[in-house]
């Protein structure tokens, strides 16, 4: 058993410390929790009326498999992004998308319920923390620490994006899960503390990868916090059986999702010789040292480039590596709260310091949210002891000027940088002005600006970041959609191609070069290019589409509908591959199967952008089988959702008076296909 004595194990002896406290009452701790959650309210209040940005286009708006119970299964054997079948990812992280799933059946696709969520998460965190400290280190120093955890302004990127759940709830269940374990090793109810703790690491491994550090965390907290050698850690093993089982639930499950890798895309982005990475991590994390003491100039991408060769920062960094594990070692005897509390930082920061296995945005400030717990610990711990040194009044009222100057600040900065992110083009704006030099930040603006419409401006941004970094596959294949959109084919031809030559297994510029091609209307050139495409990716249910449309368009219509039927085999939901093959069968005899095909259109999306060409092409199908009333509501139906569609009115004119008649129909024609959208 560890040595225990008649003090708190995170108390110091003064002068190194604060003195200890009596216990607190009930009723203290909970006004301590009303104060912060109404600091909390007050600072982010403005960021529940943002939208979604960034990812959350693609990781909300666009994720079917959020919206129905039935894909529960997959979330947890897919990694995630399989709703976009995407295999290029190291995220397995199930319950954040069960989570995703559950604010859409509360708040559809409403922005300010999301952002509630994430406001909540936030406070639920920040109230684990607090109990957490208050064990550890008693209720005053919680109090300070939960303040400054609160108005930290690093966490405003965390807090403020829906993308960004992940962290606020990996975070909500290291902090509890300490809390339980803490409790379980102080005696507190001991089997039902660990169950406790076992399940939050459990959700915390569900949510994101950071929580894998959950072990050794205990580790340091028996070895530093509670002062216990490595041979009694040893001989407590049997505390950590149910946290063993976790992983061993947890890693055949990850290896399944992600393909039998662990980490399939390591090296995506940054391929690093050793030598490289032993410049460049110590350099990383003075960078985020440096943004924990320094807030200023909040960004959402942070350019980061390899060092080379030795640099101020690696110096720095390497010499933050040495006195964080001084820090553990030395003060393990006199401060075992503030050795923690470094070892806390130090162990969920270093997931995101191994740079080959993150994104292309290296530093990113999210990624502090969970580590910043341990600085706010050890900032509070520094200012209480200062506090309870000072022998003068006026030295005490300096250092709480000091804390509440540190803290109006903060929040002002917090207030300040919310609105940044409104929406998409607010935030790119201001992250282009922040990195001009980001040919990254240059190309998603210009995405953006496409988005809403504006090829004129995306066109500029693409020409912007291409002069940046004239090869980037991606660029030019969103240079050449904008080039398409403004029907300048030939100078579409010439950037897609480049971004084949680029990236000759870049699926989706094949797909956009037969595109273009398609708009030229020489579809012999673009089949050549969509089967370019399928030859990559056999799953890709776009390019099986707009291959139909172009046998087709070619007079090939038994190959149309063979590539419309094999683009619903890989998504049967497919609503353009539906309507096309639906026009196919009925212009070749096959009205039934058409009308079926046309009703499950409507089943899923019976309100969409198509909803006027669905019931149009029902009405014609009827019509053919002279069901004249049923052809009647169709066309009526189209109408009623396009009051643009004259030729569904025209239709419904016409066979109005042969409603109560037997009169042979009209022949009507199909509009045509549904044309394939990038």
């Amino acid at each position: 058993m560890a040595r225990r004595s008649s003090k708190q194990p995170g108390a110091t002896s003064p002068p190194a410390a604060p003195p200890e406290r009596p216990a607190p009452a009930r009723s203290r701790a909970w006004l301590h929790v009303a104060a912060l959650v109404f600091i909390s309210l007050g600072v982010y209040a403005n960021c529940l009326s943002n939208s979604f940005v960034s990812d959350d286009d693609f990781q909300v708006l666009a994720n079917k498999t959020i919206t129905d119970t039935k894909f529960i299964p997959q979330l947890f054997t897919s990694n995630v992004w399989s709703f976009a079948q995407s295999d290029q990812t190291n995220y397995y992280r199930p319950l954040f998308m069960l989570l995703y799933m559950g604010e859409y059946f509360l708040f559809g696709f409403d922005p300010f319920g999301w952002h509630c969520v994430n406001l909540a998460a936030h406070i639920a965190a920040l109230l684990a923390a607090y109990f957490l400290a208050r064990a550890l280190g008693g209720e005053r120093l919680a109090f300070v620490a939960g303040v400054l955890f609160a108005l930290h302004p690093i966490h405003v990127e965390a807090v403020v994006w829906v993308a960004v759940l992940t962290d606020l709830v990996c975070g909500l269940a290291l902090f509890a899960g300490a809390l339980a374990f803490h409790r379980a090793r102080e005696g507190v109810a001991p089997r039902r503390n660990l169950l406790l703790a076992a399940l939050a690491f459990a959700a915390g491994l569900l949510t994101k990868e950071t929580a894998l550090v959950f072990p050794a965390l205990l580790v340091a907290y028996e070895f530093l916090y509670r002062r216990a050698s490595p041979l009694e850690v040893l001989r407590g093993w049997k505390r950590y059986t149910a946290f063993a089982a976790v992983l061993l639930a947890y890693l055949p499950a990850r290896l399944h999702a992600l393909g039998g890798k662990f980490a399939p895309s390591s090296g995506a982005h940054f391929q690093l010789t050793p030598w490289e990475m032993g410049l460049s991590v110590p350099a990383l994390l003075a960078q985020y040292v440096g943004a924990l003491f320094w807030p200023v100039n909040l960004n959402y991408y942070h350019p980061f480039a390899p060092v080379r060769s030795v640099s101020w920062q690696t110096v720095v960094g390497a010499l933050l590596a040495v006195a964080l594990v001084a820090v553990m070692f030395r003060l393990r005897a006199r401060a075992p709260l503030l050795a923690f509390s470094a070892a806390w930082f130090a162990l969920t920061l270093a997931p995101v310091l191994s740079i080959s296995n993150v994104g292309e945005n290296v530093f990113t400030e999210r990624y502090l949210y969970i580590p910043s717990l341990g600085f706010c610990v050890a900032l509070a711990w520094g200012w209480l002891a200062a506090y309870e040194r000072a022998s003068q009044r006026q030295a005490r009222v300096a250092l709480a000027a000091a804390l509440t100057a540190l803290c109006i600040v903060s929040a002002a900065i917090i207030v300040r940088r919310n609105p940044d992110w409104k929406d998409d083009i607010t935030l790119f704006t201001r992250t282009a002005q922040q990195s001009p030099n980001s040919a990254t930040i240059q190309m998603n603006l210009g995405y953006i600006w496409s988005l809403h419409g504006r090829d004129d401006l995306a066109m500029d941004y693409y020409q912007r970041s291409l002069a940046l970094d004239p090869n980037r596959a991606l660029t030019h294949n969103n240079f050449g959609n904008s080039l398409t959109n403004r029907g300048r084919y030939d100078e579409a031809i010439v950037h897609l191609k480049r971004a084949t030559e680029l990236k000759p297994d870049y699926h989706n510029a094949w797909l956009n070069l037969g595109l273009v091609y398609a708009a030229k209307q020489e579809w012999p050139a673009a089949i050549l290019h969509y089967r370019r495409g399928i030859e990559i990716r056999e799953n890709f249910p776009e390019a099986w589409t707009a291959l139909g449309l172009a046998c087709w368009n070619s007079g090939q219509p038994q190959e149309a509908i063979a590539a419309y039927r094999q683009a619903l085999s890989f998504n049967p939901d497919y609503l353009e591959a539906l309507i096309n093959l639906a026009s196919g069968l009925s212009e070749t005899g096959a009205g039934d199967e058409a009308i079926a095909h046309l009703q499950h259109a409507l089943q899923i999306s019976p309100q969409g952008p198509h909803a006027s060409v669905i019931h149009f092409n029902l009405g014609v199908n009827y019509e053919r089988k002279q069901q004249f009333r049923a052809a009647l509501g169709e066309y009526e139906r189209s109408y009623a959702a396009n009051p643009n569609f004259t030729l569904a009115r025209q239709r419904a004119d016409a066979i109005r008076p042969r409603v109560e008649s037997v009169a042979p129909p009209l022949t009507p024609s199909l509009p045509p296909p549904v044309p394939k959208s990038r």
